[in-house]
């Protein structure tokens, strides 16, 4: 325990003022001189991102603000003999519980690292987690940060594992699994710009608010919308409750850029709330998720005696409004169409349980839908080229991945009049819809079932919207959420 504590003392010193032939002195001597040494030079010092790093040195794990706001206060009262006394007890707590007395650390400086946690981690492939995939490979190649995930107590970082680095930048099938455990070494960054595209855990966000507000370390965030707060009736309690702990870290970034116009509108409503907090907070951009597909299709032979397919791409929660769907369904079922309805998408137990129910009351009319969950996208590009439309009426959205790649492989789309999905669908392809309203929904699906004309038309609108590409969104997200802090930097 004592080497582990003389190390991490030692990686942090130069940062706290203490001199290469201090420190080698020092060493010599055990980690209890090198540690009151190191206590005297921050007490003489006490700017918030030398008693966040000492904190680091001493506990092994990133502080919560609470905890950098006790130690300050502490160290302001303590007479300068008594320094590394109160340091250690302000420690000890959090080491005990989290068991990093026996960690070590790896300094980084004046680096880009960007945490990847839960896509590393997880084979989960839904809509935010391909946006950091797609990401990160491009940004691996072209600014060569580094990725970094946390380690299992949640309140450090650590380098990725080699299965992990491949689950994020492998171009193939993504493989689930859990990541190995064996490293104690954790990464400290000073003076280092943090990014995150997809949303931290929970757990994660006391420790990263305290190293946004205290550490020294300059924050980037790509939001993607705030409907676990503002939609909140449509999320799980949890979710929401994640939310709120997440805007704690918000407010105390430096920039953010939303993946789309609406979703940055959002988050600047709140960014404006904080001055009744005596807060700036941070700079709000925007950069578009691009329109863009998961691979190329081919469009089947289609027997002229076989019913159209249309097409629902979506998680099943109340907000994507799949009940709307399923009753526009019933209605022109009722008069007479003939189609088949294919939804794609999981969702928790206690949303889907009346969905299923739902359908399987139609299934047992006679009806032909399908619900098809955890699938790849073969078989998601495969549902594109069968399909005749898609429809996406959702309540809120901060993009709507599902619109942007029907979209993207000519496939017209039924979708809502209003905030992100209406940015996409300025380019044309697409019918609008009040997503309120059940019998908008059926008449918009009953015109692309019998007017054919109408739909080659939102086919050819489709086909000629202009391109955007990952590799599009990769660069401009880097030049409007990234570069700006690094050019800040070096002036």
């Amino acid at each position: 325990m004592e080497l582990a504590l003389s190390q991490r003392l030692g990686a942090i010193a130069p940062d706290l003022g203490l001199s290469a032939a201090s420190l080698k002195r020092l060493q010599t001597e055990g980690a209890g001189p090198l540690l009151w040494e190191i206590c005297r030079l921050v007490k003489a010092d006490l700017t918030s991102d030398r008693v966040w790093l000492l904190f680091v040195g001493v506990a092994g794990l990133f502080p919560e603000p609470d905890e950098v706001r006790s130690l300050r206060r502490q160290l302001e009262l303590v007479a300068t003999a008594q320094v590394h006394r109160v340091v250690l007890s302000a420690c000890r707590d959090s080491a005990i519980r989290y068991r990093s007395h026996l960690t070590t650390i790896r300094v980084v400086r004046e680096q880009v690292l960007v945490d990847v946690n839960f896509s590393a981690r997880t084979g989960h492939n839904s809509g935010v987690q391909r946006v950091v995939r797609e990401t990160a490979r491009r940004w691996s190649g072209d600014f060569k940060p580094q990725f970094v995930v946390w380690t299992d107590n949640d309140r450090s970082f650590r380098d990725l594992t080699t299965a992990e680095s491949d689950r994020l930048l492998a171009e193939g099938p993504i493989v689930d699994g859990r990541p190995s455990t064996a490293t104690r070494e954790i990464i400290v960054p000073v003076d280092c710009v943090l990014t995150m595209i997809e949303v931290p855990q929970r757990e994660e966000c006391a420790s990263l608010s305290a190293l946004a507000e205290f550490s020294g370390n300059q924050l980037a965030l790509v939001v993607h919308d705030m409907i676990p707060v503002v939609s909140g009736d449509m999320v799980s309690f949890a979710e929401s409750d994640r939310f709120v702990e997440f805007l704690a870290v918000v407010k105390h970034a430096d920039r953010i850029s939303g993946v789309s116009a609406s979703a940055a509108s959002e988050f600047q409503g709140f960014i404006d709330s904080l001055s009744s907090q005596g807060l700036t907070g941070p700079v709000v951009t925007s950069v578009p998720l691009p329109i863009d597909t998961p691979g190329a299709i081919s469009r089947p032979d289609v027997s002229a005696n076989e019913d159209p397919l249309i097409l629902c791409v979506g998680s099943e929660e109340p907000r994507k409004n799949h009940h709307a769907i399923l009753f526009a369904a019933e209605v022109l079922w009722r008069e007479g169409l003939r189609f088949r309805m294919r939804f794609i998408g999981g969702g928790s137990a206690s949303f889907i349980y009346a969905f299923d129910r739902d359908v399987k009351n139609l299934r047992r009319a006679g009806h032909t839908i399908e619900v098809l969950r955890n699938v790849g996208d073969d078989i998601l590009l495969s549902s594109y080229a069968e399909a005749s439309f898609s429809v996406f009426p959702s309540l809120h959205e901060g993009f709507g991945l599902p619109v942007g790649e029907s979209l993207a492989l000519g496939l017209p789309v039924i979708t809502s009049n209003f905030g992100s999905t209406a940015e996409i669908a300025s380019d044309g392809g697409c019918l609008l819809v009040d997503p309120r309203d059940d019998l908008a929904i059926a008449s918009a699906m009953r015109t692309l079932l019998t007017d054919p004309a109408c739909l080659a038309r939102l086919r050819s609108e489709a086909l000629a919207r202009p391109r955007r590409t990952w590799d599009d969104f990769s660069r401009e997200l880097w030049a409007e959420l990234v570069l700006p802090i690094l050019e800040k930097k070096n002036e």
